[in-house]
């Protein structure tokens, strides 16, 4: 049950969106939220695995209406992602264990026109 609990907290996503809209000649800001967690598990006679993941982004803007109709932009994206994965094998006469660490950092930006 509590590992199921985990699989299910694992696959939400929380994502939180802000946005102002406002007449012309006006700035506003927004941006985006992210994270995402998750583990992978893989079951056999002799091998198994298991993945834990981690991945958050967050993603800032700021634009301006040029008209009341239309606004232009810019963001800005930074991510990092983090992974652990756990290999097992079972040889004839003993066990042998690895462990891999992943480690992400993304960024990036944009412009936008927004009508």
């Amino acid at each position: 049950m509590k590992k199921t609990y985990f699989i299910i907290v694992g696959i939400i996503i929380i994502h939180v969106s802000l946005f102002a809209q406002q007449n012309s000649n006006t700035w506003y800001i927004g941006g985006q939220a992210n994270f995402y967690g998750n583990t992978n598990d893989i079951l056999d006679t002799l091998y198994s695995s298991t993945t834990q993941s981690q991945t958050s982004m967050i993603i800032p803007n700021v634009g301006y209406y040029i008209t009341e109709n239309l606004s232009v932009g810019i963001n800005v994206k930074y991510g990092i992602a983090h992974a652990v994965q756990t290999q097992n094998y079972t040889l004839t006469n003993s066990n042998k264990t690895n462990t891999y660490t992943y480690h992400t950092t993304s960024y990036g930006g944009g412009l936008f026109i927004r009508k």
